[in-house]
């Protein structure tokens, strides 16, 4: 997944540079918070976030890229797939 901040909050990031971590813990919170309520019981996830300050021009473009699993591991330890196809309820 990628994840980009619009134009009016780039300037936030250029000049407060702990922004980034702090949207990473907020995105990765979402997710988490996204897969038991599509698993409708209580999972753990995993991901993997990294943010980056340019794109490929090397201009000021704050963007995040995460890697998550698809699904979740329940009490027991089992594996529930949640395919991320249809990701209209997390827009």
């Amino acid at each position: 997944m990628t994840f980009t901040a619009s134009k009016m909050l780039r300037a936030y990031f250029r000049y407060h540079p702990e922004l980034f971590a702090e949207l990473s813990r907020l995105i990765y919170r979402l997710v988490r918070q996204f897969h038991p309520g599509a698993a409708r019981r209580p999972i753990r996830g995993g991901g993997l976030i990294a943010y980056r300050s340019s794109g490929e021009f090397l201009r000021f473009h704050p963007h995040w890229h995460a890697i998550f699993l698809e699904g979740g591991f329940d009490h027991d330890g089992r594996f529930l797939h949640i395919p991320f196809g249809n990701l209209e309820k997390m827009a």
